[in-house]
């Protein structure tokens, strides 16, 4: 099992200047660089949504691959938030930057609000905000996430390309060719006008970096298993609940491909996670920031997604600490706590990889790095075996 670190410049208390929470977060992604883990991400987010504040993970990516050698850098992006075009554009140019360490997970837009102000003419993908997790108001955005990667997949990937969807139309039509010299390409041009373009820098990795897929209910683990995409899982469930949703997943992509994919494989899941020296110091020091996360999340959600099959639907005051880390939601304690904790989403679950989310709004800088170095020298050597 490989290991990732996951963060979204958090500062709730909103005590910290952001540069400083820049200076941070390249302490802590170095600091995971040299504790072995595979991968760190850097999250998307607009408004100070959540008290988070990383509106361009590119930018904040190219930091990290500045400071780093090896680690390879994720770029978490709501799809509707960027016009497709730029969005290659831009990976492209990191992909290069990093010498072929970017890694992309794409999801369909978790905020109605941002796409309304960031892309007025989306706002229509989610009929109605307050439904947004009710499946019968996801088809036009699952239309959009679609037609959103078959545009990225053509724009790395052929010299010169066309495209007209429901959502995007490239070349934009009525437009003439006006250089002085002729097109490179004679396909480029028809009557007069362009239709077709070009877009480079193609991505240093070929065909283009990898591609993965947020996938928090279960239509979304079949439509990442439909486009042949790896998966990131968010919340998920506890390990019997997620299972059931990998399970989905693996069934599909062995149809899709013609051979069997075992559960948990090309899939990765993300945690709240905390290691210090026992389980009573760690529910102290990040029991308000992470109940807190928790509780946002899980309360417009229904209860199947943090709860297993058959077990009542909590309360509101049952959403506490040891609620969640009793289901995995929340890995916390000292490092045999968290070694066991992920030896059963492991034995459960099978998945490939774990982002392990520890930066958390008003959580110190120092206990961020304390945890992750505990969990670098006495938790990752556990799974070594299986980290190649």
């Amino acid at each position: 099992m490989k290991f990732g670190f996951y963060s979204q410049l958090d500062d709730s208390n909103h005590t910290v200047e952001y540069a400083e929470l820049l200076d941070e977060l390249r302490e802590q992604v170095v600091l995971c660089e040299e504790g072995g883990f595979d991968i760190a991400w850097a999250d998307e987010h607009h408004f100070n949504y959540g008290f988070t504040n990383n509106p361009n993970p590119l930018l904040v990516g190219a930091m990290m691959a500045q400071a780093t050698s090896r680690i390879r850098i994720g770029l978490p992006c709501p799809l509707p938030n960027w016009n497709p075009l730029r969005l290659a554009e831009d990976v492209a140019i990191l992909d290069h930057l990093s010498r072929g360490r970017v890694e992309l997970a794409m999801g369909r837009g978790i905020s109605p609000f941002d796409v309304a102000n960031l892309n007025p003419e989306l706002k229509g993908v989610w009929p109605d905000p307050k439904l947004r997790f009710d499946q019968s108001t996801q088809t036009a955005s699952r239309e959009h996430f679609a037609e959103f990667v078959e545009v990225l997949k053509q724009a790395w990937t052929e010299d010169y390309f066309s495209h007209k969807g429901r959502y995007f139309e490239f070349p934009t039509p009525g437009f003439p060719w006006q250089a002085a010299t002729p097109p490179p390409d004679t396909s480029m041009v028809k009557d007069g006008e362009i239709v077709k373009l070009t877009v480079g820098p193609k991505p240093y990795q070929k065909p283009y970096p990898p591609l993965r897929m947020l996938m928090t209910s279960q239509p979304s683990y079949a439509e990442a298993a439909r486009l042949g995409l790896s998966g990131w899982v968010w919340i998920g469930g506890p390990p019997k609940r997620m299972r059931q949703r990998l399970e989905v997943y693996s069934t599909i992509r062995s149809e899709q491909e013609g051979r069997e994919f075992r559960v948990g494989e090309d899939v990765g899941g993300l945690r709240y996670a905390y290691v210090a020296a026992t389980y009573e110091e760690a529910k102290k020091d990040v029991d308000r920031m992470y109940t807190t996360g928790m509780r946002r999340a899980c309360l417009r959600r229904p209860a199947e997604y943090y709860v297993d099959e058959g077990e009542p639907e909590p309360v509101e005051s049952d959403l506490d600490f040891d609620f969640f880390t009793d289901r995995k939601l929340i890995l916390a304690g000292s490092p045999e706590d968290v070694v066991e904790q992920i030896h059963e989403l492991d034995e459960t679950c099978g998945l490939d990889f774990i982002g392990l989310w520890t930066q958390a709004g008003g959580l110190s800088h120092k206990k961020i790095m304390t945890s992750l170095d505990l969990f670098a020298s006495k938790v990752a050597p556990r799974f070594s075996n299986s980290s190649d």
